[in-house]
């Protein structure tokens, strides 16, 4: 990473691969972790409206029907979906930021525009990454809210397509971007 033909470094593709690695691991393990909470939170939303079901009573409810593993419904698609979308979003972010300061060709415009710069940063990685999450995120809420959807990652996302088309993996797309677009934000904070 040296940096004296632009106004920044020169990241090679090992650099980029690091940044992927690191944002699709921090987001995996978060995601990841989150899985029974997500599967009971699921469950729960389908319930009859005036149910007195509560968490700890659905997460019973799960393991007394699908044994232990049901709480983990869906982690191979929020574990494959989140590592792609981290590490794209990291990855991404700091392409754009680099192309965008370059662009500008001087460090006193890149200051003047610095925020510019990042928020535009953000949005633009954010987008590229929720594309790229959306199809897993469906097939995640179709393991977790169908027993018996799918056996793993591939068998859904290849039932998903089957049963609804492209439709089926980005019918929720907007809901998720607007869900993401204020966390896009985040590495604005940390500059």
């Amino acid at each position: 990473m040296n940096g004296t033909s632009s106004l920044t470094p020169d990241f090679t593709t090992a650099n980029y691969v690091q940044f992927f690695a690191a944002g699709g691991l921090c987001a995996t393990i978060t995601h990841g972790g989150l899985t029974p909470i997500d599967v009971v939170k699921t469950r729960l939303q389908l319930e009859p409206a005036g149910t007195k079901e509560t968490m700890l009573s659905m997460a019973k409810n799960i393991d007394r029907h699908d044994g232990p593993g049901g709480l983990l419904a869906g982690f191979g698609p929020t574990a494959v979906g989140y590592l792609i979308q981290g590490g794209s979003k990291f990855c991404g972010y700091e392409f754009f930021k680099k192309h965008a300061i370059d662009w500008l060709g001087s460090r006193e415009k890149a200051l003047e525009y610095r925020q510019a710069i990042y928020l535009g940063s953000a949005s633009c990685a954010e987008v590229i990454a929720t594309t790229l999450l959306t199809p897993l995120e469906a097939a995640r809420i179709r393991m977790g809210s169908e027993r018996g959807f799918a056996k793993g990652v591939v068998s859904a996302l290849t039932r998903l397509f089957r049963e609804d088309g492209i439709r089926g993996y980005y019918a929720g797309y907007i809901p998720i971007l607007l869900q993401a677009s204020p966390l896009c934000y985040r590495p604005v904070l940390h500059e």
